[in-house]
């Protein structure tokens, strides 16, 4: 019987978009006023790929406030969004460059603070463009391939100097 066969394969892959409810966010960060501007605010992003193609990406990640306001970051393939073949790409997105575990990629985007200034309620990560090199790859009969990423958000607790807070009783 046929374990496997070397093939080339041209599909469409997608990966699902990722949503996180932030939960319930103190009321004297909810003002209109309110800019809460961290000195290094990071994302830690990991992308599972159990395929037997390497693939990039391209995808946002949209913040949106209680207010309704949206602010978008993109990351594309330039920014080292590719993962190889049957691995995990590990990536940290951080305002400024920070050290890294070996094998985690460090993506500075300065913009990546513009996320968070006024606190989202809501974050999505959408992978909208997923591009695979076309070659020739084994493939197991009776095997199932996945692709799907895992993210967290992270900072220190230091602020930046836009910092605004102000209330009232």
């Amino acid at each position: 019987p046929v374990k496997s066969a070397e093939v080339s394969l041209d599909i469409n892959m997608s990966i699902d978009d990722q949503n996180i409810t932030l939960g319930q966010i103190p009321e004297i960060f909810k003002g209109e006023n309110v800019c809460v501007d961290l000195y290094n605010p990071q994302m830690a992003i990991d992308v599972v790929n159990s395929t037997p193609l390497p693939f990039s990406m391209t995808t946002d990640i949209i913040a949106n406030n209680a207010a309704g306001a949206t602010n978008t970051l993109s990351l594309s393939t330039s920014d080292g969004l590719s993962v190889s073949a049957g691995s995990t790409g590990h990536y940290v997105i951080s305002r400024r460059a920070v050290q890294t575990p070996s094998g985690t990629v460090n993506i500075v985007k300065p913009a990546i603070g513009d996320l968070i200034k006024s606190l989202p309620e809501k974050i999505a990560i959408r992978t909208y463009k997923i591009q695979i090199p076309k070659e020739f790859v084994t493939v197991e009969v009776g095997k199932s391939y996945s692709a799907s990423i895992d993210y967290a958000v992270t900072s220190p607790l230091a602020f930046g100097e836009d910092l605004s807070l102000s209330f009232t009783q």
